[in-house]
């Protein structure tokens, strides 16, 4: 079960980061922190500082958009993977694409789960409530380090 560590959203659109982040409610209450970046390379730089500053906990989910400028979410997804400090990090890819060969994709570079993107809000209230209970309730996963 994550407990009191970050979750990193990777998403150019500030409407869509809107609704997340209002969607996920009080994050501090739920023992969890919430980091943005609105590129591909923001994400890989953000997940590198986080890294390095060992005073923190560290970013223990990913929700990760496939298209993004600078890198695309299927390249930082790559590099996170292909990365020994990252790879165990869970990535969940969340996209408005539906096109089996990003799923395809995604999948081949190891995400976790792939998720289309919700269109309103009720759908973005779902997707916060099932991604808070599966990965925060339910779900073990190796310590940060």
């Amino acid at each position: 079960m994550l407990t009191k560590t970050k979750i990193l959203i990777g998403d150019d659109s500030e409407a869509d980061v809107t609704l997340l982040l209002k969607c996920m409610g009080n994050t501090r209450e739920l023992g969890f922190e919430l980091l943005v970046a609105g590129d591909g390379e923001a994400v890989l730089k953000a997940i590198e500082a986080d890294h390095a500053d060992s005073e923190s906990s560290k970013v223990g989910l990913i929700l990760l958009d496939l298209n993004m400028p600078k890198l695309s979410g299927h390249d930082v997804l790559r590099c996170l993977k292909s990365d020994p400090r990252f790879k165990q990090t869970p990535v969940i890819i969340i996209s408005s694409s539906d096109e089996q060969s990003d799923i395809r994709q995604a999948y081949d570079n190891h995400c976790n789960c792939y998720i289309q993107k919700p269109s309103d809000l009720k759908g973005f209230r779902d997707l916060c409530q099932i991604v808070k209970s599966f990965w925060f309730d339910l779900v073990l996963l190796p310590t940060q380090v």
